[in-house]
């Protein structure tokens, strides 16, 4: 039972590792939307145009319901 506990151990380590990754990671997506500078993404092609309003507000609420979640 050693063996499992360490398993489970090491299991919740890396989850909260990852956690703590994703929600660093979605702070500062939403300090760059909080700038109010003009974001580039790619496109289905591949080349980089701006997010109009509608993908800005998409990616704020993804990356606020991120920080929810992981932070």
């Amino acid at each position: 039972d050693k063996v499992k506990a360490d398993a489970d151990k090491a299991a919740k380590e890396k989850q909260a590792t990852a956690k703590a990754d994703n929600c660093k990671r979605a702070q500062q997506a939403k300090a760059m939307y909080d700038t109010g500078k003009a974001v580039r993404m790619p496109n289905e092609k591949g080349e980089m145009v701006f997010q109009n309003a509608e993908q800005r507000a998409t990616e704020v609420k993804r990356t606020d319901e991120a920080i929810f979640n992981n932070c």
